[in-house]
């Protein structure tokens, strides 16, 4: 694996609050590939290189959208009706980065009040 994608894996462990084991999920992986990702003894395949930039997109729309970190965190740890009231964290934690993602573009153009 490149610095670069060790750095970035650190960056949505820390932006998001996941730990290892519920960035793993989210990836659709195991905890044991993200520490070997990390080590530089593997690199992911195609696929969770793709599910890592929608992480990534997510934190920047998170950083675009709310004012803080904080902020942020209290969202995703919330219950949210366009997620039929599950939190931006459950789905993330089952690899649904996507629905949550555009959920949160939608908030972010007005389109939930």
């Amino acid at each position: 694996m490149t610095p670069a994608l060790a750095i970035r894996l650190e960056k949505a462990h820390q932006a998001l609050d996941l730990t290892w084991r519920d960035l793993a999920d989210s990836l659709d992986t195991t905890e044991r590939s993200v520490y070997r990702w990390k080590a530089g003894d593997v690199a992911p395949g195609p696929a969770t290189r793709r599910r890592i930039e929608a992480l990534l997109d997510l934190i920047d729309l998170l950083e675009q959208t709310f004012d803080s970190p904080e902020e942020a965190r209290a969202w995703l740890g919330s219950r949210v009706p366009a997620l039929d009231n599950r939190s931006p964290f459950e789905l993330l934690k089952r690899g649904r980065i996507d629905e949550v993602r555009e959920t949160l573009g939608r908030l972010a153009h007005g389109v939930f009040a």
